[in-house]
Order: C-alpha cells, then structure tokens, then sequence
C-alpha cells in the first residue's frame, strides 16, 4: 500500500473546536495555519494524489517553553526576554507563556484541530475535495508523555491509498420474524 508522510507544526488554540475567542482574534491564526499547511504539502511536489486515501493524524506533544517577563502593573505594556524590573514602576516582571499551539486531550478535538489543514490539502491540489469520497478518516494517536513523544512537537501527518477494511463478525444472521414476536 502506498502511504505518503509529512511533518507538520501543531495546529494554533485558535483551531480548537473549545477555544473560545472572538472569530475576528482566531480567524487570522486559522489562516496562517492554513497558509503553513498549504505550502508545506506543496513543497512536497506530490502533485495529484490517487483516491479514495485514508488519514491518519500523530500529535506529539513535547512542550517547548516560550516565556517572556511583564510588568505587572495593569496599564504598562514595558515587556523583557530577561527577568528583572520594571524601568518605570521598579515592579518585578512577571513570565508570561507565549505558547500558541494547541496540545489536544483527546482524539476527537485533535482531528477537529486539523480541519484547516485539511482544508489545505484541497487548495494545494492535492484532492479534489475533502468529500468521504475522497478522504477517510483513519487513526489519531496522541503523543503526550515525554516516553512516547520522546521530544519532539509537532503533527506527522499520514495519507494511505485506499479504503480501510473494518471487518464485522456476527455469529448468527438474525431476521425479523413477525409471526415468532406475536407467539412471545
């Protein structure tokens, strides 16, 4: 079976099905995510891809720090990349985290964070369409202690060519016999 990998960054908190932001604060980190995206699938020069494909999504989730100092006073906007104090109040600054990226809890709000670049595999040209017809949805695996995501941060994005086959076993047809549920 043909498969197809890409690393990408994690998806912005903007992207988060529960970030909960005015859509003009979120609109602009969604579209750069997905402008990202877009060139990153393009910089492959895979071209067209054959379909019915299967994606399948691994978050890791190391976490790199990005803290910068603050002074505390409410109406100052003096900030630092060095800790001391503040040259205008001699208030000690205090560290903020400029974390963006979203680290998601569970499957089902991970892949809702990858929706934008998603989107993005369509304006690449990559397929036709995100219809079921051409994408299926395969595994999300979430990386989250440092023993599995072993440092790394990032999103490894999978395309598999074709179909996954899910394999019911029933023991026993049952038909509906309306004369036997009378007799009960």
């Amino acid at each position: 079976m043909t498969t197809f990998t890409l690393w990408l960054p994690l998806p912005p908190k903007a992207c988060s099905q529960n970030c909960h932001v005015n859509w003009r604060t979120a609109r602009p980190q969604v579209a750069a995510y997905k402008d990202t995206c877009k060139k990153a699938f393009e910089a492959t020069g895979w071209g067209k891809l054959p379909t019915p494909l299967t994606i399948h999504l691994e978050f890791y989730l190391a976490r790199q720090p990005d803290y910068y100092w603050k002074c505390p006073k409410r109406y100052c906007r003096r900030r630092s990349v060095f800790a001391g104090k503040c040259p205008i109040h001699g208030a000690t600054f205090t560290r903020k985290n400029r974390d963006t990226r979203y680290y998601p809890k569970d499957e089902g709000n991970a892949r809702a964070a990858f929706k934008a670049g998603q989107d993005s595999m369509v304006e690449a040209g990559l397929l036709p369409d995100d219809h079921h017809r051409y994408l299926h949805d395969g595994r999300t695996t979430i990386y989250s202690t440092k023993a599995e995501h072993q440092g790394k941060c990032g999103l490894r994005v999978t395309l598999e060519v074709g179909i996954p086959v899910v394999t019911v076993v029933s023991t026993e047809a049952q038909t509906y016999d309306p004369a036997r549920r009378r007799a009960a």
